[in-house]
């Protein structure tokens, strides 16, 4: 299904009854990558899954997708549904988009899950190493940067066991078209600072980290200030993608807390 956003396609899918989900997927995926989770989550809740701006059928109309646009658009999706006040689950890049919702549109949250990401901005080096990323694609390698990069989301010792689930991850991932992908990486390293937003925020909220995750550093863990009203789950098997590496351990986390502050 899809919403026009000003003339840009944003497709989404939505499943269920119930009190209301919004997921929002990562880098190099799509709202697909929820697959199973998303299923188990629609016995119980109404779930959408929004496809960010250049990925998976969305469209990709920017030089630069930043994660202010990303929260307006999946604010009017969210209206246009009648998920007027929803829980908001962020993945890696969708957790920036999660934290952008928070600063602009706190009375639509009834709660937010941080997966696997974090509220700072890029350093120098995460820059410069996106734009390698941007000169990657250019040159015409984008296909092999998707299959480098789409493996390290998941523990060593789990990339054998969800070989076909990476494997079509990175199929659809190379049918993204090279500008989505460019403008995501320039909104990335766009996108600002938002600690203080996080510590200071009223809304219930989830974080959710892996202790294999090469994309979030422990560093990075420990350095985050959250607010009063934070539960913090830490997966010991998972890297950057635990709902899918440890998918019921993330259900029996994510499912009371959905109940407890859903609307």
């Amino acid at each position: 299904m899809t919403i026009e956003f000003y003339g840009t396609k944003i497709h989404y899918q939505l499943q269920g009854k119930g009190n209301k989900v919004v997921l929002l997927h990562g880098y190099l995926e799509d709202s697909t990558i929820w697959g199973e989770f998303a299923d188990e989550l629609s016995q119980r809740f109404e779930v959408l899954s929004i496809d960010l701006l250049g990925h998976g059928l969305s469209d990709a109309p920017f030089k630069e997708s930043t994660t202010d646009i990303q929260a307006d658009i999946v604010a009017f999706v969210m209206k246009t549904l009648q998920f007027e006040k929803a829980v908001v689950f962020g993945h890696s890049m969708g957790g920036y988009v999660g934290l952008a919702l928070l600063e602009f549109y706190t009375d639509m949250l009834a709660g937010l899950c941080l997966f696997h990401s974090h509220p700072f901005a890029d350093s120098e080096l995460t820059k410069e190493n996106r734009f390698r990323e941007i000169e990657l694609i250019k040159e015409g390698k984008k296909d092999l940067l998707i299959m480098q990069s789409i493996p390290k989301m998941y523990a060593l010792e789990n990339q054998e066991k969800f070989a076909q689930t990476i494997e079509q991850t990175i199929q659809r991932a190379i049918s993204f078209s090279e500008k989505g992908m460019i403008a995501a990486l320039m909104g990335l390293r766009m996108r600002p600072d938002r600690s203080e937003i996080l510590a200071n925020t009223e809304i219930p909220v989830l974080y959710i980290w892996g202790q294999e995750d090469k994309f979030v550093s422990k560093e990075t863990f420990d350095n985050i200030r959250f607010p009063k009203n934070t539960q913090i789950a830490i997966l010991q098997n998972s890297g950057h993608n635990g709902f899918i590496e440890e998918k019921q351990n993330t259900l029996n986390i994510c499912i009371p807390f959905i109940q407890k502050v859903g609307s």
